[in-house]
């Protein structure tokens, strides 16, 4: 399977305290996350373990397109297979964990 994931960027969207009731959020959400265009697709709701974690977690979510697109862009770098033939075992582990996650958020995992 080859997920494909709705195109960044993702945005943070944080609940007002006077939130608009059409939402219909759960009270322990804090955070959502929006897909791009004007339409501002909720993508996930980040509910609230505790107020700090949901916004690290939201934070994060908001900016994996972004992370794969560098994963992406670093192994297929012109040169890549040139310059891996220099590296160390801790950097050959580092690029296996960066193909590794690749995999898995196109769901090759």
């Amino acid at each position: 399977m080859n997920a494909q994931h709705t195109p960044g960027p993702y945005v943070v969207e944080r609940t007002p305290i006077d939130s608009d009731p059409d939402l219909d959020l759960p009270d322990n959400c804090p955070f959502w996350i929006v897909g791009p265009g004007d339409a501002g697709e909720v993508l996930a709701l980040v509910l609230d373990t505790s107020r700090t974690e949901a916004e690290a977690n939201a934070l994060l979510f908001a900016a994996a397109p972004e992370l794969l697109a560098a994963c992406k862009a670093l192994i297929d770098a012109p040169h890549h297979d040139h310059f891996a033939a220099r590296l160390g075992d801790e950097e050959l582990a580092a690029v296996d964990a960066i193909r590794a996650a690749i995999a898995k958020a196109e769901g090759c995992a």
